[in-house]
């Protein structure tokens, strides 16, 4: 029968190797998308701005009203390009709709609707994943962060929040990692303590960042 013939023999084989591909050409096209968060994070967690200010010393931070923190460089670079990736996978999905269909016939009106829809939910699907990406790739760097006195606190806290809010005008949650730096990179030494305990007994942070934090400000932190 037609079923013995070699080339349906041979379509699982080559149902898995079209599966390995497409895996490979999502996963390169990922990488491509954060590229550019990639080259804004090199270097991130030495920054001297970490280290402005001198050590916290006796006043608790008391002085740091008076310093006002806008985004540094890095962080405005990553976030003007991940509020231009929906309209660059817009792009996209169009450009490889539009080869596809070159290569059907004519679609009727109910179809063209579906694939309009499907676009836009793989559209949507991509932009939650490279936002998420950048956001991990963001806290990975932020790891690295060894030492921060109080204004450096307040400039990472400033950054982080920016980077937060790009995040949420994408409709993407920013990741506990990046909450908890955004709430407690800044807070004055004499408050710190006090209130990463009770952030910890609600379980409303994650731990190893807080901790980290306290870490990287010189903070000892008896938990």
């Amino acid at each position: 029968g037609n079923l013995a013939e070699p080339r349906f023999i041979a379509l699982p084989g080559a149902t898995a190797q079209a599966d390995a591909l497409t895996r490979a050409v999502h996963a390169a096209a990922f990488d491509a998308l954060l590229a550019r968060v990639r080259v804004a994070l090199r270097g991130v967690a030495a920054l001297p701005e970490w280290r402005k200010g001198g050590s916290e010393g006796g006043a608790g931070g008391l002085a740091l009203p008076s310093f006002s923190a806008y985004p540094l460089a890095y962080v405005t670079a990553m976030g003007e390009y991940l509020m231009e990736v929906p309209q660059l996978l817009e792009l996209l999905m169009s450009d490889a709709s539009g080869m596809a269909g070159g290569s059907e016939g004519g679609a009727g009106g109910e179809s063209s609707a579906a694939q309009d829809e499907a676009r836009e939910e793989l559209a949507a699907a991509w932009l939650d994943r490279v936002v998420s990406g950048a956001a991990g790739a963001y806290a990975d760097a932020l790891a690295g962060v060894t030492e921060l006195t109080a204004q450096g606190g307040v400039q990472l806290a400033a950054d982080v929040e920016y980077f937060c809010n790009v995040m949420s005008a994408l409709h993407v949650m920013p990741p506990p990692a990046l909450l908890t730096i955004q709430l407690f990179a800044g807070v004055p030494a004499a408050e710190f303590v006090e209130a990463a305990k009770a952030a910890l007994a609600e379980g409303g942070v994650d731990a190893a960042t807080l901790k980290s934090l306290a870490a990287a400000r010189h903070i000892a932190l008896d938990t």
